[in-house]
């Protein structure tokens, strides 16, 4: 195997996590995540509801997601199209590299997924601080510093939200 074949295999590779990530935000979303925000929309004043944190911080994922995923496609397609111009020589560790580049791929994925999410409610921490000047009941206020707690622990233990759990406030 040539050191460009290796290079081409490796960029679609990168491609191939650059479109789970991008599909999993448009397509690939499971039900029970879906369900489970739907479920948990609250009432009419959903902005300070639990619903409307989990959407927020969902939304704010899915933006992550969508970027990160365009640009890993866009490295994997650069790398299929470097390898067009290189050398033709024999790679003895083609096989390795081709290993080494699908296990990290798979270990960023899951990577990722904790990123965004920590990053996402960092984020949607700045919404109950905006939120908070507002001109909204002093019952819905109340709530504002339980949603930021909440927050704080989502960004302790991603994956538990990104399972649909609620993670313990610290």
């Amino acid at each position: 195997m040539t050191i460009a074949n290796v290079v081409a295999i490796c960029g679609m590779i990168i491609d191939v996590l650059g479109a789970v990530i991008l599909a999993r935000t448009f397509f690939v979303k499971r039900p029970h995540e879906i369900f489970g925000e739907v479920r948990s929309f609250g009432h009419w004043d959903f902005a300070i509801t639990i619903g409307a944190r989990n959407l927020l911080v969902s939304w704010l994922v899915q933006s992550r997601e969508a970027k990160t995923g365009s640009a890993i496609l866009a490295f994997g397609f650069a790398l299929q199209a470097v390898a067009q111009v290189l050398p033709a020589f024999e790679v003895p560790w083609a096989l390795a590299i081709l290993i080494a580049a699908l296990l990290v791929s798979i270990f960023l994925f899951f990577r990722l997924q904790s990123q965004f999410v920590r990053q996402a409610a960092n984020e949607a921490q700045a919404y109950y601080v905006e939120l908070s000047s507002q001109e909204i009941s002093d019952d819905w206020k109340a709530e504002i510093p339980l949603r930021r707690e909440e927050l704080t622990a989502i960004q302790a233990n991603p994956r538990a939200w990104l399972k649909l759990g609620e993670p313990k406030a610290p």
